[in-house]
């Protein structure tokens, strides 16, 4: 693939705002811009918190979406988990009742494991049966593991992701639950370079995230040597960014993707976002209906990390 020039990808960028209905790392909009190129609309959403290096990858997707050879989707619609933030309880059972998923992925403060557990049981009185993947954001410490363990073994658990950087901590939970990775994965240099695999051992899943790992081709040449099941999952991308997310899992995991992230969002840059419906996601390329523009600060923000992002990938691919 050859890539467009920054020139030609600056003037063809249209910065956009999407709100969303809870807060996201302390923030309530997702910020990012659009291309339309040669094979389609592609969107460059990073997060801002990421390092240039990181942000390249998340660039190297959007190129892929815009101007790469991407395959037609294997299957019109895939499988997807519910996924409820951290939010009050009020909130919860519409959320997933709207989903229809059978697999909820629920966001744990680590703060108050009553709070957290009543998520969980109000969750369990709206679906029958549910099965959890819970997400600690490695903020499990030592004073709580042995209260999370108890009071989850009353839950169907198909695994705790990221709980911990502490090993101590993962050795203690690991012959009690599965473990899945995310970070561990994502936030390396070159995640396909496979160094880090020995590291992390101890993982039962890996969650891909095509994205911020730099697209499809990338995520596939993890899934093709990957020793654990693949889950798919997205970056809190908007319906427009959501097709690489969805392909990806057509094509490279049968186990419910995490695509459910449309029922996040206030506004998107279609009419009427991608959403759920009985626990499945259609797999579907769009064209922006709406493009709301941030604020004149962000948008210098959006052009300055783009500019970073291409230089760095530059670099990095050689």
């Amino acid at each position: 693939m050859t890539l467009p020039s920054l020139v030609d990808l600056m003037k063809g960028a249209k910065p956009f705002e999407i709100k969303l209905k809870f807060s996201h790392q302390a923030e309530t909009s997702r910020f990012g811009l659009l291309f339309e190129g040669e094979n389609g609309w592609a969107e460059f959403a990073p997060f801002s918190y990421h390092s240039a290096t990181h942000q390249a990858r998340w660039l190297q997707a959007a190129l892929e979406m815009g101007w790469g050879n991407l395959p037609e989707p294997k299957s019109k619609k895939v499988l997807v988990n519910s996924i409820v933030p951290t939010l009050p309880l009020t909130q919860v059972e519409t959320l997933v009742k709207n989903n229809g998923a059978q697999t909820v992925k629920v966001k744990f403060a680590s703060k108050s494991l009553k709070s957290d557990i009543e998520i969980l049981e109000k969750i369990a009185s709206v679906i029958n049966k549910p099965k959890f993947r819970i997400d600690f954001n490695q903020g499990l410490t030592s004073d709580l593991v042995e209260g999370y363990l108890a009071a989850l073994s009353d839950f169907e658990i198909e695994y705790l992701e990221e709980p911990s950087k502490d090993k101590l901590i993962i050795d203690k939970i690991k012959d009690s639950f599965a473990l899945a990775i995310d970070e561990s994965i994502r936030l390396q240099s070159n995640a396909v370079d496979l160094t880090w695999v020995n590291e992390f051992s101890w993982a039962d899943y890996w969650i891909l995230k095509p994205i911020p790992l730099g697209g499809f081709a990338r995520t596939q040449q993890l899934a093709e040597v990957a020793t654990k099941p693949i889950v798919i999952s997205g970056s809190f991308d908007s319906s427009c960014g959501l097709y690489l997310t969805t392909l990806s899992a057509s094509w490279l995991s049968d186990l419910p993707a995490g695509a459910a992230t449309g029922s996040l969002l206030e506004t998107d840059v279609i009419e009427n976002p991608l959403k759920p419906v009985n626990g499945e996601i259609v797999v579907e390329k769009v064209v922006p209906e709406i493009i709301r523009p941030p604020a004149e600060a962000i948008i210098g923000k959006l052009f300055r990390q783009l500019e970073a992002a291409y230089y760095e990938l530059v670099q990095l691919e050689g």
